[in-house]
Formats: C-alpha cells, structure tokens, sequence
C-alpha cells in the first residue's frame, strides 16, 4: 500500500503535470526555444528570452537511478509503511529525474529498468514505476 500525499494542486506551475497523470500520462515542461527540459517547473520560466514552456507528454520508459525503502512513516497522519520510493532518469526526457513511487512488491534495483503505470489509489490517480517487460 502506498502512502497518501495529495498532490500539490495549489502549485499552479504544476497543474499540467497532475492533470497528465489523472489522464494516465507523464507531461513534462520543456522550453519553447532551446527544447531543454526543465523539471521541477518554476514561476520564472524557462532561461531563454521570450521563451514559455511547453507542456509534452513523454513515455513513461526509464532507468533507477537511486531507490530507498521507507520502513516507518515519519510524518504525522502519513500511513502505509513500508514503501519504495526511486529517482527514476526518462528516456524521453533527458536531464529529468523524476521522484517517484517504485512497486514495492517487485524485484527492482538501482541500474534496472522500468516504466510508468497509473494507479487509482484512494479515488486518485498516481504513477507508479514496475520493472519493464523484458525485452
């Protein structure tokens, strides 16, 4: 069982983020100019002058970069210990790591492959990493 954090709805520079993932989708910003990347948004923008970000959806394909599992819940109100959580490397986005939920009941390690499924959990859509189908 994973724990229960919602999601920051009241970040309005992330809003395109959640609203991918209630649509089953990973959607990263990426500047309108350069075409670089940038995760975590933030207010100010992309670097280049005159440039927005654009919101693209991205697959949800990857490797583990770093992975922890969390035996005991440290905040107050948070349930569902033991869980994984990883820092995941897309591989349609490069330079984004992305924080994330790994299948705690899978055999997943640091180097593996993995890819992004969308879970209703507690009425809320979340991404959850489950290693890849072998190729």
């Amino acid at each position: 069982m994973l724990p229960l954090f919602d999601p920051p709805c009241e970040v309005s520079v992330a809003a395109p983020f959640w609203e991918g993932i209630a649509a089953g989708e990973l959607r990263l910003p990426r500047c309108s100019r350069c075409q670089r990347w940038q995760w975590y948004p933030d207010d100010a923008g992309p670097d280049c002058e005159g440039a927005t970000y654009e919101w693209v959806s991205v697959g949800g394909g990857g490797t583990v970069h770093t992975m922890v599992r969390v035996n005991r819940s440290f905040l107050p109100g948070v349930r569902a210990a033991p869980y994984v959580v990883g820092l995941v490397e897309l591989d349609d986005a490069p330079g984004v790591r992305l924080v994330s939920f790994l299948a705690d009941d899978a055999d997943i390690g640091i180097g593996d492959r993995v890819v992004a499924e969308f879970r209703d959990i507690d009425g809320r859509r979340r991404p959850l990493f489950v290693p890849a189908p072998a190729a």
